[in-house]
């Protein structure tokens, strides 16, 4: 049996060889095509690099790094002469346009690469110029919603929302009952939204609030007040998708029966973000010093509800790490799918940590100790042949661990802690170097293990064309600032 196993494998590596790597009758050498290009014909291909030894490594600047990666993403996507520049994926039509998530990968990229480089003028160009092309998302038919109830209505049964909160709500989010033409009351807000495409339609919440934290943050660096205004508009839509539904959490779109992790942990997030900026504000009156108390009680009050809520539902007690969403059924209750990603788990981590810097409360000290500590345990394996002492993070959608790196900043900021980053830094390190496509991009893949066609020619989304640029942005950012603790 052991001898007709061997035949058959040896008869299956001769048929391989002979369709793989058809010989040239008038010279004996492959003809075999190992990487064959599929792009449109009128796409320039100019910019293909085939040879490892055309990548630049040698940059004496760990943030330049982040700007020679920045330099070859927009060679592959951006687009000269076009009304909106910025494509989805390199394989799509060429008039096909990004979509709103990521572009907001792309925008939230461009904010680390500007962190990481301060003084680069072209830098600060791009970020300026693709804050200025998210207008293009802008859904200006749409500048009132419906406030649900659960915001103004203290009888709900199931509603976390106590009585004060209600009323502070109803002030900041601008929430006014109008009797309307049918004759009904009802209760709408103003609110920025962003559709899911440049037509302006079909919004999401996490899209949106991804935009949020990317404007708020171009306008700290940029020093441009409007996008921060802009952003705390979008900021008011994104909170309008909490309901009282399964006793509260904000939905993951308006048309769908979901709860996801991927819109309340980034809007735990953003509303820190703000109850820090309306913190670090000098008031000039007092009615404006009452304001900004009342915006900082509303956004850390706000965050807390949020993270309890999605706590209480998504989190996997034994690890902290957290499962993606809730579906929400006709008759009050709810299924729960615990499937994890990195970034799920990683916005909780860094809502936690922001909490707890505001609050000293030790209960999120020790959520953030153990959610880490889960993360870390769930999502890192080993490959010790290939690259020995590497982490390898799941390589489904690279976009997804920006956000538990953006986790592990938080906790190193707080706590003092920056292993994680270290480690992060060897895997960016490792990537750089063994992991970049023909493109001259880092692969999904951060391991570089694959080495399929697929690997050098794919059609890479353009978030997660932008997320390894990111994350080497942030690392390179942290210990140019921090130098002593590498």
């Amino acid at each position: 049996m052991k001898k007709f196993t061997k035949f058959l494998t040896l008869l299956l590596a001769v048929l391989m060889c002979f369709c793989v790597g058809a010989c040239d009758n008038s010279g004996g050498e492959s003809t075999a095509v190992i990487y064959k290009e599929n792009f449109p014909d009128d796409l320039d291909k100019s910019f293909l690099i085939t040879d490892k030894s055309q990548f630049r490594y040698d940059v004496t600047d760990a943030g330049e790094r982040s700007l020679i990666l920045f330099e070859e993403l927009r060679k592959v996507y951006y687009r000269d002469g076009m009304a909106f520049p910025w494509r989805a994926g390199y394989y799509d039509d060429r008039l096909s346009n990004s979509f709103l998530w990521d572009f907001g990968a792309l925008h939230s990229m461009a904010n680390a690469v500007l962190r990481a480089n301060p003084d680069n003028e072209t830098a600060k160009y791009w970020l300026g110029e693709i804050s200025d092309d998210l207008e293009t998302y802008y859904n200006r038919f749409d500048t009132e919603r419906i406030a649900d109830r659960s915001f103004w209505n203290k009888d709900l049964e199931n509603n976390m929302f106590s009585e004060e909160f209600i009323g502070l709500a109803m002030r900041i989010m601008q929430i006014k009952g109008t009797v309307e033409a049918d004759g009904k009351m009802r209760y709408r807000m103003p609110v920025r939204i962003y559709g899911s495409n440049t037509s302006g339609t079909d919004p999401y919440y996490d899209d949106n609030v991804w935009v949020v934290m990317s404007l708020f943050e171009a306008g700290e660096q940029l020093g441009r007040p409007e996008y921060i205004q802009r952003a705390e508009e979008c900021m008011m839509y994104v909170l309008s998708g909490w309901d009282d539904a399964a006793g509260g959490g904000l939905r993951w779109k308006e048309s769908h029966a979901t709860k996801n992790t991927c819109s309340n942990g980034p809007a735990a997030m953003a509303c820190m973000m703000f109850y820090n900026y309306y913190k670090s504000l000098t008031p000039e009156n007092d009615e404006q010093k009452a304001l900004y108390e009342d915006k900082q009680k509303f956004y850390l009050q706000f965050a807390k509800y949020i993270y309890e809520w999605t706590k209480s539902v998504l989190m996997d007690t034994s690890d902290g790490t957290y499962g993606d969403n809730i579906e929400l059924k006709g008759d009050g209750s709810y299924t729960v799918n615990m499937g994890k990603l990195t970034y799920t788990t990683g916005t909780m981590l860094s809502a936690a940590i922001r909490i707890y810097e505001a609050t000293l409360e030790p209960e999120y000290k020790a959520d953030a100790d153990k959610t880490i500590r889960g993360a870390y345990q769930t999502f890192v394996s080993r490959d010790r042949f290939y690259a020995p002492g590497i982490d390898l993070y799941p390589d489904s959608d690279g976009w997804f661990n920006v956000y538990l790196v953006q986790g592990y900043l938080d906790y190193a900021r707080v706590f003092g802690n920056d292993a994680y980053l270290r480690k992060m830094r060897d895997v960016m390190d490792f990537a750089y170097k063994n992991a970049r496509n023909y493109y001259g991009l880092i692969q999904n893949d951060w391991s570089g293990r694959d080495n399929s066609p697929d690997a050098h020619y794919n059609s890479q989304q353009l978030r997660n064309a932008a997320a390894p640029i990111e994350v080497t942005a942030l690392v390179d950012a942290w210990f140019d600032a921090h130098p002593s603790e590498g």
